[in-house]
């Protein structure tokens, strides 16, 4: 089944994913303009927004990671890596910032330590992005396979951890030598040398190399560049915010998160598509695009208990194509196959109420519920899908009629006084009777039920009825 990897963009995903971009760019021009403007402090924002960023990009990585095995795919094993190591850099960002977890951590680490994992944090999942383009390329243009199974993924998540915990051993060591970004005044330091540019500069290559390595053919990849516009926004506002607390700061964190969230988004709405797809693949035959046999017991059920409750009649269709079998054994069976797709157009066309259901009831014989009709309604029903039919004049040498034609057997239901009404089945035993009587006759014809059947009533009972 296509999932979110595979499945290419099309107009209407293109149109949300950009308007979500558009969205996103606003908020940043809004907060560039007042960036530097203090808000007042939430200290709790900072924890809930970390945090929720750590699960989402956990939850992704798991979701890409769990689609890599199932397709043997290293470049998409490479990007849940990516989403991996964001989610663990943010741990450790989390508790050295100021005022969340005393700002202390190992080996010596400082508060300071908390914006460098800010670095590490945005530079990292870049290049884990820039190097999923590369092996996407290097995928679609070579035969790199090899199956990725447990182990593989195992192994990543465990070099994920294994880095993020080097880094947070080694931050101390880049505090000695590198001019520490986060003062008490602001982010001067940090943004006036070369590491915020920096930053910025490589989320716009992996932006950059996402856009030539995919050419934003699919899906995921669409999303994943609206990600990495979030970034860039989130690097921009922060340099601009020039320190906690101001309006930049706190859009730079919507953007961080934002771009943390929108491919779990995607991801959660591939599948809300995909158990749409499923259930509609449970109800709608593959062949003719009309409702499928479950579809119709069901409806049958349903409409001849609403029948008992409310009266009125209720009439069945079963519609059989003649001399099928001759058309396959002279046409072939791919050319029978656009036949029962001709006659299934052909009895869709012919119904115009939303409460008509038209279904295929099995091989080639369909069934069409007609609520509240009666014996003459369904019989002109009956004489349109049959002349809709031959009007299609698709040329059958094997039958005496030279075209494909229909034959139809027509019963119906009908409560009266409220006393109770035919069972599903009986409903049936009668139309197929009389689809039978039809094609016994010499087909391409409608015949009514004509033979008296019992009615069912709410304690089990039988009485005779009148003819359908």
């Amino acid at each position: 089944m296509i999932g979110l990897s595979e499945e290419i963009a099309g107009g209407e995903e293109r149109v949300v994913a950009t308007g979500v971009a558009t969205f996103l760019l606003a908020v940043a021009v809004a907060a560039a303009a007042h960036a530097n403007v203090p808000v007042a402090a939430i200290p709790v924002f900072l924890p809930i927004a970390a945090s929720l960023g750590a699960a989402f990009n956990a939850l992704t990585a798991f979701l890409l990671a769990s689609r890599a095995r199932v397709l043997s795919s290293r470049p998409l094993l490479v990007l849940a890596g990516g989403y991996a190591f964001a989610a663990c850099a943010l741990v450790p960002y989390l508790i050295f910032s100021p005022g969340v977890a005393g700002g202390r951590g190992p080996a010596g680490a400082s508060a300071e330590s908390a914006t460098w994992f800010w670095v590490w944090y945005h530079a990292g999942f870049a290049l884990f992005v820039a190097g999923y383009a590369v092996t996407h390329v290097v995928a679609t243009r070579t035969t790199l396979s090899g199956r990725v199974g447990f182990m593989h993924v195992a192994g990543t998540l465990a070099g994920i951890v294994a880095l993020v915990t080097t880094l947070v051993f080694l931050t101390p060591a880049c505090e000695l030598w590198w001019p520490a970004p986060l003062r008490p005044d602001g982010f001067d330091a940090f943004a006036s040398a070369a590491v915020a540019p920096g930053v910025f500069a490589l989320v716009a290559l992996a932006l950059l190399a996402l856009a030539l390595g995919t050419r934003l053919r699919g899906v995921m990849h669409v999303w994943l560049a609206v990600a990495l516009g979030a970034l860039s926004f989130d690097c921009a506002l922060t340099v601009l915010a020039g320190g906690r607390y101001t309006a930049g700061w706190y859009a730079a964190r919507f953007e961080g998160l934002c771009a943390s969230a929108v491919m779990l988004l995607a991801f959660m709405r591939a599948i809300a598509v995909m158990f749409e797809r499923q259930a509609q693949q449970a109800s709608v035959d593959g062949l003719t695009g009309l409702a499928n046999r479950r579809i119709f017991d069901e409806r049958l059920v349903v409409n001849a208990s609403m029948t008992l409750r409310a009266g009125g009649s209720l009439s069945l269709l079963m519609v059989d194509v003649d001399h099928l079998r001759a058309y396959n054994e002279r046409y072939g069976h791919l050319a029978g196959d656009e036949a029962l797709q001709g006659v299934a157009r052909a009895i869709a066309g012919s119904l115009k109420r939303g409460t008509d259901v038209a279904t295929r009831y099995g091989g080639e014989e369909f069934a069409i519920i007609l609520p509240a009709t009666g014996s003459g309604g369904a019989e002109r029903v009956a004489a349109q899908i049959r002349e809709a039919v031959r009007r299609m004049a698709i040329a059958h040498a094997g039958s005496p009629f030279g075209i494909v034609t229909v034959s139809v057997g027509v019963s119906t239901l009908t409560a009266h006084e409220g006393r109770g009404t035919r069972s599903a089945a009986t409903l049936v035993t009668s139309a197929d009777r009389a689809l039978r009587r039809a094609k016994d006759a010499g087909r391409d014809r409608v015949e009514l039920a004509d033979m008296p059947l019992p009615l069912t009533l709410p304690d089990g009972r039988e009485v005779a009825t009148g003819s359908a």
